[in-house]
């Protein structure tokens, strides 16, 4: 269960909760029917009556709904300009009874979180400052603004009628549920996991004190639940958001310890286990992490063992053991496979056993040396075909083969050649590559490598790949410096500078675009174009006699101008750390330099 969508934040096509007079019932078909005609102020006056009555009859959830409504629609015809809703509802704060206190921080606290991720380059820019900051919210720095966050979390959760209120008597106010109900039984537990999903994001990492709390590999957060529970952390950062993480995680645990129905207690054991994971640092975490979220896996008889069982896979996973991954996400699938947990382990298992290939090979074949490296998993066959293919067309499609169309023209040709080789099974899951030679009896020109794992190249459930290469022993060296563009020619073999070969290049930032620009190379086998600062891409095409050779894919070519040829001084810097915390003591060193490449005069100033 989640809040909705910040802007939309409550949708009036929801099933209600709490059951409404008609006349309220009408209102709201009303609003959706101004809201559709894209009329904000009817549906702002409209949801005011709602509110208004909703707050008379004691229906708590519906008022709030209403409220975040209204000021959602007025902030529209102010401009939406996201301070302007959260300073509204800041207002009404005050004015809502008590019950409505818990839902309306909660929501405040979601609404200032939303506008820090919607302006964090603005926050991340500013530096903290000792003068006192005004309520203008939107001039605020980072600790300050997570402070605030913080302050309408806490308030939320002060209410200790909150373990007594059933979820489902807010039904109005949240989203139809994608967990069962007994995994946020109270109110309390919907606004604690709100705030834990705040404290455990890590984007007011940056706001980090000095003295900041750390959790550390070795602490109980990773260790079972008695032992978590019996932990205090000792720290000098107390509004730490991972401490106050800590704090509400016990919290909820020991509210939910002796529950007889034990969703609750698990479904959060198994969110506090992945906390410690994420955030803790040193070597471990992992390990310990797989110890304690077995434990969980194999004592709970629910299909929360499912949604255990896939983070633990997750996490061999992650550690290279697929073998046992698979197998203890086979587990968790088969016992409980229309879970969430089941579902996850079904997705995991099939991506441990996807089968993939990747074939790569250098664009110009010069017999004998050329290599294919086959690169594979889950496979025990590559096949490949060569086709012959038109550079000129191939060039204009940037030599990719994206279409369906493509592919198809490309298969339905006959090859000059097919082969396929034997791949070592892949017992363990893991990536491996093998390297072959290319074929050597293929005459010289212009092909496309087709490469699959099945023999018959279906397009079904299967991974086909294109790679443009040149069968030549022709070698063509590139090079852009400043506006100019500059190779050589030469004989792929020895090296030999090939005089007199005409090259051919087509430049411009779109291939549709680009023109044939024509020259040969001198007697060293090199050439040049001058080319503008802005053509940045192009392709060349070498012509010797019968030979031919030329680019496979598009090129990018540097358009900068040459640096002048003067005296430059530069002064560069050292720090003693490559980070700081706020309030701690820059340390440097610089040393200042002057050079002139042309006169090759480098000195210390």
């Amino acid at each position: 269960m989640k809040f909705l969508n910040t802007f939309l934040l409550f949708a009036v096509g929801l099933a209600l909760g709490q059951a409404q007079p008609a006349y309220r019932e009408a209102l709201w078909k009303e609003v959706a029917e101004a809201e559709k005609k894209g009329r904000p102020k009817t549906a702002a006056a409209k949801l005011q009556t709602i509110y208004d009555s909703a707050l008379k009859a004691g229906k708590h959830a519906e008022a709030i709904k209403a409220l975040a409504k209204r000021i959602t629609h007025e902030g529209a015809v102010q401009g939406s300009k996201p301070e302007e809703k959260i300073t509204r509802l800041q207002d009404e704060l005050g004015k809502v009874p008590a019950e409505a206190k818990p839902l309306l921080e909660t929501v405040l606290g979601h609404w200032y979180w939303q506008y820090f991720r919607q302006n964090r380059y603005r926050f991340m820019q500013r530096t903290a400052t000792a003068e006192p900051l005004g309520e203008d919210f939107t001039t605020w720095d980072l600790p300050r603004l997570y402070r605030e966050i913080d302050l309408h979390f806490t308030n939320a959760l002060a209410d200790g009628r909150l373990k007594t209120i059933p979820t489902r008597d807010f039904a109005d106010l949240l989203t139809k549920p994608t967990l069962p109900e007994n995994y946020r039984p109270t109110l309390y537990d919907f606004i604690a996991h709100e705030a834990l999903a705040f404290y455990t994001s890590g984007e007011f990492a940056a706001a980090k004190p000095e003295d900041a709390f750390e959790i550390k590999a070795t602490d109980p957060v990773l260790d079972s639940l008695d032992k978590f529970l019996a932990w205090n952390p000792q720290t000098t950062d107390t509004a730490s958001p991972h401490l106050k993480a800590v704090k509400l995680f016990q919290d909820v645990l020991r509210f939910h310890r002796t529950d007889s129905v034990s969703a609750a207690r698990v479904d959060a054991d198994i969110a506090r286990l992945l906390f410690g994971k994420n955030s803790a640092v040193g070597e471990g975490a992992r390990d310990r992490f797989i110890e304690s979220i077995r434990d969980v896996a194999e004592n709970e008889p629910g299909q929360l063992s499912a949604w255990a069982r896939f983070h633990w896979a997750t996490a061999l996973n992650e550690k290279g053991e697929l073998v046992e991954a698979r197998r203890v996400a086979i587990v968790g699938r088969d016992q409980f496979k229309d879970s969430r947990g089941g579902k996850r382990c079904h997705n995991l298992i099939a991506q441990i056993e996807a089968k993939t290939i990747d074939v790569t090979t250098e664009s110009v074949w010069a017999q004998p040396g050329a290599e294919l490296s086959v690169r594979y998993r889950n496979i025990t066959e590559a096949h490949f075909r060569l086709v012959k293919a038109d550079w000129t067309a191939a060039r204009k499609k940037q030599f990719r083969v994206s279409s369906s169309a493509q592919r198809r023209a490309l298969l339905q040709k006959t090859p000059v050649k097919t082969w396929q080789h034997s791949l070592t099974p892949t017992a363990d899951y893991k990536q491996r590559a093998e390297v072959f030679d290319t074929p050597h009896d293929v005459a010289p020109g212009f092909y496309y490598l087709i490469s699959s794992p099945r023999a018959d190249f279906s397009d079904q459930n299967n991974r086909i790949h294109y790679t443009p290469v040149w069968i030549s022993n022709l070698s063509l060296v590139l090079r852009s410096r400043a506006n100019q563009l500059e190779g050589f020619v030469l004989e792929a073999n020895s090296g030999e500078p090939i005089s007199g070969a005409n090259v051919s290049l087509w430049i411009g930032n779109r291939p549709e675009n680009s023109r044939e620009r024509k020259t040969a190379t001198d007697e060293q086998g090199f050439f040049n174009f001058s080319k503008g600062p802005r053509e940045y891409y192009g392709d060349v095409l070498v012509r010797n006699g019968k030979r031919r050779v030329g680019t496979t894919s598009r090129n990018g070519f540097w358009g900068g101008q040459l640096p002048e040829e003067r005296e430059e001084q530069q002064i560069i810097f050292f720090t003693d750390r490559a980070i700081y915390r706020p309030g701690q003591s820059i340390q440097f060193k610089g040393v200042a330099v002057k050079w002139h490449h042309r006169k090759n005069e480098y000195d210390i100033i």
